[in-house]
């Protein structure tokens, strides 16, 4: 349930999700956050966070409304469990054995999720951007170059 539902949001990799904790909100772990108005997963430990000595900004995910009883769940019949995705042992899942266990549920892994997730997002913009640019009168490079410069 949990282990493919989590999937739903925007995908992370496995480690995002290995460094997943219930209780504890260090920094140096990722966390759930049930302030404001609705609960979000803190990603503070993320790959390419701290690159070229630069420490990248905590991203924040609304978490699936479907996958808040499997949350609850854990958060109140397991006190003592500190990680989202730990074995009987209340060891963490690494990132290899979290992926294992996504492909035991769902005959998948987690780059083929990412690539339709992406897939199924951006499917119409190659369409929509040539719409566009021929309503417009002007050549899809241009409408990236000249218009939208932040995403080329």
């Amino acid at each position: 349930g949990l282990c493919a539902g989590i999937y739903s949001a925007p995908p992370r990799r496995l480690e995002c999700y290995s460094e997943m904790m219930l209780h504890d909100k260090s920094p140096e772990f990722n966390h759930f956050d049930d302030g404001e108005d609705k609960l979000k997963m803190v990603f503070n430990v993320f790959k390419g966070q701290g690159k070229g000595g630069v420490t990248k900004p905590s991203v924040m995910i609304p978490f699936p409304e479907e996958l808040k009883p499997f949350l609850h769940f854990l958060v109140n019949c397991e006190p003592k469990r500190a990680f989202l995705f730990q074995d009987r042992n209340r060891k963490r899942y690494s990132p290899n054995s979290l992926g294992i266990r996504l492909k035991q549920l769902l005959g998948v892994g987690c780059n083929v999720l990412r690539s339709m997730y992406i897939t199924e997002k951006y499917k119409n913009i190659s369409k929509d951007i040539l719409e566009t640019a021929t309503a417009m009168g002007h050549s899809v490079d241009v409408a990236l170059r000249a218009y939208k410069k932040d995403i080329v």
